[in-house]
């Protein structure tokens, strides 16, 4: 086992004691162990990506009186669940029987003119199986691996299997566009930000997901600007206590009012958090602005505010568009 397997990218060892049991509070879970002692079969599947940071726990389980489900555990106790079918369920049985296995590394006899391999921001993955067949008729109680994407192997594999079968069981992921994301792990993340009609939800976040206009357009654009809120659209703004509105047609105010704020504070952007669909035609964003800038004593300040958009359907051009827009007032962040 390499040193590496259980250290992420800042360095912290994921399979201490401590950290596991800080991670499984945080999702709401419990150990494998006690998931074994109740009698569940399950194969639970933990990511922490190239940053060290964690991302969602995605589990297959099958408790006592209950069919085959598909679990997402997210930070904070959210949670995603769904049937899983019979083929996924005895597909998930049949690739997990590896999935605890380590492969024998290459010695450097056997490979002389190998290249030395570089490997940077590795994911880390932590598979675990209560009660899993580990022969026709026997189970074992707990198995369980963790490996580095460097040394990338069994683990890793059933792992990224794994959320590949999480997202076919979870239909309404699968309206995010998975180009747009990293891989099906963040994809499965950023579906846990979805709320209500999660399918509508998910294309107001493939359509707005940077919170600015498209990072190839200049920033302080006002056409840039109005498109992105919706070039048919008239959104009224409140920021903060002043507010301001677009005429259809007649004017590019709101817009105008973003870009004077970004020529104010140049490093200010805005990080949207949660997608909550009302409907099939109405779509709550909610997230924070934030900017930095020098103090008197010349440290940086940073400041942040909450915001929430509502973004409603507009069937004419096939797109969302900015009815309401309120940013509260700015603080400065601890």
């Amino acid at each position: 086992m390499s040193d590496r397997t259980c250290l992420d990218d800042n360095n912290r060892d994921i399979c201490a004691p401590a950290m596991r049991a800080e991670l499984l509070a945080n999702l709401g879970m419990v150990t494998a162990e006690e998931d074994a002692a109740a009698g569940v079969e399950s194969y639970r599947v933990f990511f922490v990506d190239g940053y060290g940071r964690d991302m969602p726990a995605l589990v297959f389980e099958r408790r006592p009186g209950g069919g085959p489900m598909s679990v997402v555990y997210g930070s904070g106790g959210a949670r995603l669940e769904a049937p899983v079918s019979p083929a996924i369920w005895d597909e998930v049985i049949a690739r997990a029987e590896f999935a605890d296995r380590r492969l024998v590394e290459p010695t450097s006899a056997s490979t002389p003119n190998s290249a030395p391999a570089i490997c940077l921001h590795a994911w880390n993955s932590t598979v675990e199986m209560t009660n899993s067949p580990v022969t026709r008729w026997q189970s074992e109680p707990v198995r369980r691996r963790t490996e580095s994407a460097c040394d990338g192997a069994l683990t890793t594999r059933f792992a990224f299997f794994a959320a590949e079968q999480t997202l076919k069981a979870q239909p309404h992921c699968q309206g995010l566009d998975l180009d747009r994301q990293r891989n099906v792990v963040t994809l499965i993340a950023t579906c846990m930000a979805l709320k209500g009609d999660r399918v509508a939800a998910a294309t107001v976040f493939d359509q707005i997901r940077d919170g600015r206009p498209r990072p190839d357009l200049d920033p302080l654009d006002r056409y840039a600007w109005q498109n992105y809120l919706g070039s048919n659209g008239s959104p009224r703004l409140n920021w903060g206590g002043e507010v301001v509105a677009t005429q259809q047609g007649r004017d590019m105010n709101v817009a105008e009012f973003v870009i004077a704020r970004l020529r104010e504070h140049p490093s200010l952007r805005f990080y949207p958090a949660t997608y909550d669909a009302l409907d099939a035609r109405r779509v709550v964003v909610t997230g924070q602005a934030r900017y930095s800038e020098a103090n008197a004593e010349g440290q940086e300040q940073g400041f942040s505010a909450d915001f929430s958009q509502t973004w409603i359907w507009d069937p004419s051009l096939s797109e969302w568009m900015v009815s309401e827009w309120t940013v509260q007032p700015f603080a400065p962040r601890p």
